[in-house]
C-alpha cells in the first residue's frame, strides 16, 4: 500500500512538472500575472479555472494526503516555489528567497531589491497537521491559493508621481473678506487600486480636493472643473486650479457703533448672532442699556427691527433681584438709576410670512461681498416699552446703517486695535 501511494505522488509529481513546460519563461513579453494565470490553469483540473474573484489570486487544487513533511517532493508549495522560481531567474534575472513568514516568497534582484513576491497560504500543511493527529478534515479538494503582489516597480513610480505632484491653486478673491487662508487640500488619488497585473500604461488618478471644514463655514467658495483622468508620466505633473472664494459668511452683525438715545435711555447693541431659523430664539444680542435719569427704569419689553421683521424679547434678566430670584428669568429688567446694564437677550420672531429682505438667508446667515454690503443700507430699529419712576413710556429710535459696517468688529480686526493701542502709547509718552 506504501508503495502504491509513493508511486502514485510520484506520477502526480511528475504529471504537474510535465505541465508547466510548455511555458516559455525566456519570453520577455510574459508578465508575472499571465505566468501565474498558466501554472495555475495547468495544474488545476478541467473544470477548475484557478482563478478566483481577485484576479491577483489563482487557486490550485490538490487531491492528495501528505504521508510526511520530510521531503520537500512531496509538499505541492514547494512545487509552486520550483516553478516561480524558474520564472524568477530566467524571467527576471533574479532569485527566490523566502522570507520570515514562510508564507512569502520573494524573487531578489542583484542588488537585494525585491522584484515581485508570491503569498502561499498553508491549507495543505493545515491537512496534514489535522490527518496526523487524528482530527477530522472535510474530504474534497484543497486548494493551493497563491496570491501576487503589485508589482514593486509600478508601485514606487506611482508613489512617486503622486507624492511630486505640484497643485498650487491660484486664488481669486472676488469677496474681498478673503483673509488668506488655506482654502482646501489636494492630492493627486488613484483612480482604481493597483493589481498584480498593473503596468504603468494602466495608472490613472484624479484631483482629490478636501475642504476645511471652518472654512466651509466661513467662505462661499468654487472651482473650476479638476481633471478626472490623469495619466501616469515620467515628467512631474503640474496644476493651478481656479479657486473663487465670492462671499463671506458673516455669523455676527455689530451695530453697537451707534447709540439709540432719547431723554432717558441709551441703547447699544454691541452684537446680534443669528440662530438657526428652526428654533423658537432666532436672534440673540448683547446690549448696554444706560439709565441716564435718577430713577428706576422698569423695561417691559424689548423689540428689534430690521430686514423686514420685527423680533421680540423672550426673556429678561433680573439683576436687581439675584438674592431673592437667583437667575430667574422674568418679564422685565429694572435699571437702576444713573447705571449701565449688561444683559444678553434671546428674540424671537413676531412677523409671519415676510421675507428676510436682503440680510439674512433661509438659514439665518449673513452672506455677503464686500462691495455689495458697502452698497447695502439698513434701517435698524430698538422698541421698548418702560416705566420711568413709575410713569409708562415708550422708546422708539431708528439709525440706518450701511452693512458693511456692521460686518466686522475691532475684535474681528487685531491691526486696528494694535494701531489703537500704539496711538495710545505715543499719546501716554
Amino acid at each position: 500500500m506504501t508503495i502504491r501511494r509513493f508511486v502514485f505522488i510520484l506520477g502526480l509529481f511528475a504529471t504537474l512538472q510535465g505541465c508547466v513546460k510548455h511555458i516559455n519563461y525566456n519570453d520577455p513579453n510574459l508578465t508575472l500575472n499571465n505566468f501565474t494565470e498558466q501554472m495555475a490553469k495547468n495544474q488545476s483540473s478541467p473544470y477548475w479555472t484557478g482563478k478566483q474573484i481577485n484576479e491577483c489570486s489563482y487557486s490550485i487544487p490538490v487531491r492528495m494526503q501528505f504521508s510526511s513533511r520530510s521531503s520537500p517532493s512531496l509538499n505541492p508549495i514547494f512545487n509552486l516555489f520550483m516553478e516561480y522560481d524558474n520564472f524568477c531567474r530566467l524571467n527576471r534575472g533574479g532569485r527566490m528567497a523566502s522570507e520570515q513568514d514562510i508564507k512569502k516568497y520573494s524573487c531578489v534582484g542583484g542588488g537585494g531589491t525585491e522584484i515581485f513576491s508570491v503569498y502561499f497560504d498553508g491549507r495543505p500543511e493545515e491537512e496534514f497537521y489535522l490527518k496526523s493527529t487524528g482530527h477530522f478534515y472535510r474530504n474534497g479538494n484543497i486548494f493551493i491559493t497563491t496570491t501576487l503582489s503589485v508589482d514593486k516597480e509600478v508601485k514606487d513610480d506611482s508613489d512617486g508621481f503622486m507624492q511630486n505632484a505640484k497643485i498650487q491653486p491660484q486664488i481669486v478673491d472676488e469677496s474681498g473678506y478673503f483673509e488668506n487662508e488655506t482654502l482646501a487640500e489636494y492630492r493627486l488619488a488613484q483612480s482604481k487600486p493597483l493589481l498584480c497585473s498593473s503596468t504603468r500604461e494602466d495608472l490613472r488618478y484624479f484631483i482629490d480636493i478636501s475642504t476645511k471644514s471652518y472654512i466651509a463655514s466661513k467662505y462661499v467658495i468654487s472651482w473650476e472643473p479638476l481633471p478626472r483622468d490623469i495619466k501616469y508620466s515620467k515628467d512631474t505633473f503640474q496644476f493651478e486650479p481656479k479657486i473663487v472664494v465670492r462671499k463671506r459668511i458673516f455669523n455676527r452683525l455689530y451695530p453697537g457703533s451707534k447709540i439709540f438715545n432719547d431723554g432717558s435711555v441709551e441703547i447699544k447693541v454691541q452684537a446680534l448672532s443669528p440662530r438657526s431659523p428652526w428654533e423658537k430664539v432666532v436672534l440673540r444680542a448683547d446690549l448696554e442699556i444706560k439709565n441716564k435719569t435718577n430713577k428706576y427704569i422698569d423695561m417691559k419689553a424689548l423689540s428689534l427691527h430690521f430686514g423686514g421683521r420685527v423680533y421680540n424679547s423672550v426673556n429678561m434678566l433680573e439683576y436687581q433681584n439675584k438674592a431673592r430670584r437667583g437667575n430667574d428669568l422674568t418679564k422685565e429688567a429694572t435699571l437702576p438709576p444713573n447705571s449701565l446694564t449688561k444683559i444678553s437677550l434671546d428674540f424671537s420672531s413676531a412677523s409671519q410670512g415676510e421675507s428676510n429682505g436682503n440680510i439674512l438667508n433661509d438659514q439665518n446667515k449673513i452672506v455677503f461681498d464686500k462691495k455689495t454690503a458697502e452698497s447695502t443700507t439698513l434701517d435698524f430699529a430698538v422698541s421698548a416699552k418702560l416705566e420711568v419712576g413709575g410713569k409708562p413710556s415708550t422708546f422708539f429710535k431708528t439709525i440706518r446703517y450701511t452693512l458693511a459696517d456692521m460686518l466686522i468688529s475691532d475684535h474681528d480686526q487685531p491691526e486696528k486695535l494694535l494701531k489703537q493701542e500704539c496711538m495710545l502709547t505715543d499719546m501716554g509718552r
